[in-house]
């Protein structure tokens, strides 16, 4: 009997166990937007930004893009759909190009995100420093 008893305790704690990590809430980080831009060429620029896990299917994004002390432009016609990355063309180097994101839900722009700023003269390489 005392066998039987202390199987059954060891299965509940078992189950206990099991359930409550099944059950229990995914840790998520606090993460932004993320957003990188490199140098490509002589006048292109690859831009880059996170989709966060919590965000809906349904979401798109507008890039802007401010050289200089002008105004920012946006760099897409249309709401970006299918992806998280851009490749911003004739871009005037000679002075320092900063990158910022928003996100676009049920028509509305949200906040910009903080900026990626490529420093005037920025050279082309393979990665971040």
């Amino acid at each position: 009997m005392k066998i039987k008893a202390k199987i059954q305790s060891l299965i509940i704690a078992i189950l206990v166990v099991v359930t409550s990590n099944l059950f229990a809430q995914r840790q998520m980080e606090k993460l932004d937007r993320g957003i990188i831009a490199m140098r490509q060429g002589a006048d292109s620029v690859y831009v880059g930004w996170r989709l966060l896990g919590t965000e809906p299917d349904e979401i798109s994004f507008n890039l802007y893009r401010k050289t200089g002390d002008k105004e920012a432009i946006k760099l897409n016609k249309q709401p970006i759909t299918e992806s998280t990355n851009f490749v911003d063309v004739k871009v005037d180097f000679s002075h320092a190009n900063s990158y910022f994101v928003k996100a676009v839900l049920h028509g509305k722009e949200e906040a910009a995100s903080k900026p990626f700023v490529l420093p005037a003269n920025t050279i082309a390489k393979q990665y971040l420093e």
